[in-house]
């Protein structure tokens, strides 16, 4: 990896992610008002995760959570034994990713919450705090130390100072905060300051937070009046105007009520803002650019996209440029037929059990053609969790599922995808089975975000109703990650809330989802004429992901399929094992769960037997006793063998 003064003497642009304090918190691993980063020793595979995401989504470099590691804030929080260990496991963290991925390292040091203009008895504390991090910076292997959001020059100053003496020659970048007006803290004149900082040493300089994109833009051009060499210019990501110019100061829209610090996403920049700064500070010649507090991965990406830089490609940009996008599912029914997972409950307990299995059948898929890793997060949620009595493990669950599926597609280049799915639980016009349905699929989109999930799938909804409050959960929830929504066509061309098909995919396309369409419950020679009305009802994209059995005219899914005569495996080995046959199995063709039905009929222990089915859980041909609160769907069997669902009219939740 070139150093970062050849990048900069090369003409090349560093694209930089910042905001990990505000994303922590966010996140809810970290403290707002206090701020101090207790996640890089509490979690430090959380740390490390964030930075793969902020990598994927295009930055250049790895910058290590030491921001306000320092002596004052830890002293303030009584943690002030740790930092020492704080900061070299944040720099140890940081090197690790940066090495695996071929990008520059950078320690970290920020303003000390001490720092008086003429007040040498602060001056000496906060060189003091500069130079123990500094130094730690030098141990960790930093390739250079970003100094940053100084409201005065003189602390400033003071830390390019103290990288200058202890740095070992490790380059500096220096950036000021801009608040209220054009001049520092202590009055000197923006452009003033980052010049006589250049001529001190620092290789970049210029701003960081404070500003959002719509206000700093004015301050960084007296920026780059006044300094030769390259500047840097990362705001923070909110919806900043002349009246508040700096995400201190903003309050929430249409009221007086601030928002800084636990209501700024009510003044989220949209991603057409996002771009706008981006080229603007592209036009100014901005060499070091990112962004800072509130920034997310797909805020970055879009810069990096204006500055030509070739971030992992977005499900957006493939889809625009009307790349075909191919997606293995099926993981529920494929460990099962493995012996790994129980048919009827379908809960992925080999997440769990047997990680390297999962890892193995993404490798599969990808192997076989698909472009996307989906996290095996399907019912994966807490009613399935709870009917099996794993509820405990719910959270494990899903993050374990979505680290093993970043790690994949990481690995491959691909795409990862979260995955959200029908609730079990959701019922139309019953308030509250709406609400716990809304909660459930609120905690999976969260933790797909904290994933580091591309995009999320929200599939197999035979309900418009239950669909549209998924696409509104990622969209409420899902910090700006694009949605899939998918719906399973049953028996007619309508929902079970009674939309059309076709109608119920355009009303989800218009509500956001930037792919819309059907998945599940038919197979390849009934899902055509659904597709059909899906593709006239809609302008966009559109999905389609059938079951791989052989549906027919009179049997339109696979729920409602019959088996050609009896079950054969079992009535083979019950045969084979009366006419006293001891040496017995299958040959070409066998998959394990066939081989599983031998084995139990033959009374042996193997392994797989305790995954034996209990359809008695599934959430339509279950037992209904089992679901006593909210399963109030009835199957009706008729005799040709479909089914339909009805509601009961007098629901059991009141």
């Amino acid at each position: 990896m070139s150093s970062l003064l050849d990048l900069l003497k090369d003409g090349e642009t560093i694209i930089v992610a910042e905001g990990y304090i505000f994303e922590f918190e966010r996140r809810g691993y970290l403290k707002s008002g206090s701020f101090v980063p207790e996640v890089v020793l509490e979690h430090p595979d959380l740390v490390k995760a964030l930075h793969e995401e902020y990598i994927h989504a295009g930055s250049d470099v790895v910058l290590a959570f030491t921001y306000y590691a320092h002596r004052e804030k830890l002293k303030l929080v009584g943690k002030e034994d740790q930092i020492e260990r704080m900061n070299m496991e944040a720099l140890r963290i940081a090197r690790e990713v940066a090495d695996k991925h071929g990008k520059l390292m950078a320690g970290n040091i920020c303003n000390s919450c001490v720092y008086q203009t003429g007040n040498q008895e602060t001056i000496e504390k906060t060189k003091a705090m500069f130079k123990e991090q500094v130094e730690w910076a030098v141990r960790g292997e930093a390739d250079y130390i970003v100094a940053e959001t100084f409201g005065d020059y003189g602390e400033a100053a003071l830390a390019l100072e103290a990288i200058k003496q202890y740095g070992n020659g490790l380059p500096a970048v220096v950036t000021l905060s801009s608040h209220m007006t054009l001049y520092t803290e202590d009055d000197v004149h923006i452009g003033e300051a980052c010049r006589r900082l250049e001529e001190a040493g620092a290789c970049v300089v210029g701003l960081n937070c404070g500003r959002g994109p719509p206000t700093i833009i004015e301050v960084l051009k007296e920026v780059r009046k006044m300094c030769k060499g390259p500047i840097a210019c990362l705001p923070v990501p909110y919806r900043t105007n002349k009246e508040q110019p700096t995400f201190f100061s903003l309050t929430v829209p249409g009221t007086d009520k601030a928002a800084f610090p636990l209501n700024l996403s009510s003044c989220l920049c949209t991603r057409d803002e996002i771009a706008t700064f981006a080229k603007e500070a592209k036009a100014i010649g901005t060499q070091y650019v990112g962004l800072c507090c509130g920034m997310a991965p797909h805020h970055l990406r879009i810069i990096s996209e204006i500055y030509g830089k070739n971030a992992p490609a977005s499900l957006l940009d493939l889809l625009k440029d009307g790349e075909t996008i191919m997606v293995a599912e099926g993981y529920i029914f494929e460990f099962e037929r493995r012996g790994y997972l129980k048919s009827g409950s379908f809960v992925p307990e080999v997440v769990l059990e047997h990680p390297d299995l999962v890892k193995a059948l993404h490798e599969e898929y990808i192997h076989a053609g698909s472009d996307v890793v989906l996290a095996f997060t399907y019912y994966a949620h807490r009613e399935k969790l709870t009917l099996v009595g794993k509820e405990d493990q719910i959270e494990r669950m899903n993050m374990e599922a979505l680290r093993i599926a970043r790690e994949i597609a990481d690995k491959h280049d691909k795409l990862m995808a979260g995955n959200i799915c029908n609730s079990c639980v959701y019922q139309p016009g019953n308030q509250k089975a709406v609400e716990k349905t809304k909660a459930m699929f609120k905690e999976q989109v969260e933790w797909a975000v904290r994933g580091g999930a591309d995009y999320i799938v929200a599939e197999t909804f035979g309900d418009y109703g239950e669909a549209a409050l998924a696409l509104e959960t990622i969209k409420q929830y899902g910090n700006g990650l694009p949605a899939v929504v998918t719906l399973s066509s049953n028996m007619t061309l309508y929902t079970e809330d009674d939309v059309h098909i076709g109608e119920a995919c355009r009303r989800l396309e218009e509500a956001g989802a930037c792919v819309v369409g059907l998945n599940c419950g038919r197979g390849p020679a009934t899902i055509i004429e659904p597709l059909i009305e899906v593709r006239k009802a809609c302008k966009g994209p559109i999905a389609c992901l059938p079951v791989p059995y052989r549906t027919n005219k009179e049997q339109l899914t696979f729920f409602s399929l019959t088996v050609p005569g009896t079950d054969e495996i079992a009535s083979f080995a019950k045969e084979a094992k009366a006419i006293g046959t001891q040496y017995v199995g299958l040959c070409c063709g066998m998959a394990p769960h066939h081989f599983r039905i031998i084995s139990e009929i033959y009374r042996k222990n193997a392994p797989a037997s305790q995954y034996a089915p209990e359809v008695h859980k599934h959430y339509i041909f279950g037992d209904q006793s089992k679901n006593k609160d909210y399963f109030t769907q009835k199957v009706v069997f008729i005799k040709d063998h479909n089914f339909c669902r009805k509601y009961d009219p007098s629901p059991l939740i009141t």
